[in-house]
């Protein structure tokens, strides 16, 4: 599901695993800022840290797992979510990752 309050004004280009993970690699070292929104509902969470590591989860070639310096992080799969680039207005641009099913959305926004 698109995030309802972008969907007019925002440009969300899909991005293939390899893509996704090149735009991850240029956030490394970077603060970013990581919400999980269930859009439709009261639901999600978000945290800020450095963008620490990003790593294959070992056995798969398409989990990954994504750290923060600060302890926090994320994992998903590109077999069951697909990764975009959103732009709205001059801000800059963000990661989203959807789960195939609709359910919550992870995005990946460099700190301002």
């Amino acid at each position: 599901m698109v995030n309802p309050s972008l969907q007019s004004v925002a440009n969300y280009r899909r991005l293939e695993t390899r893509q996704a993970l090149l735009h991850l690699q240029a956030l490394l070292n970077r603060v970013v800022k990581i919400e999980l929104n269930d859009y439709g509902s009261f639901f999600g969470c978000g945290f800020r840290g450095t963008l620490d590591q990003v790593e294959v989860v070992p056995g798969s070639d398409t989990a990954i797992s994504v750290f923060l310096s600060e302890g926090g992080g994320f994992f998903l799969d590109f077999k069951v979510a697909d990764a975009f680039l959103v732009r709205a207005g001059a801000g800059p641009a963000w990661l989203e990752f959807r789960r195939h099913d609709g359910g919550p959305t992870i995005e990946v926004h460099p700190a301002t």
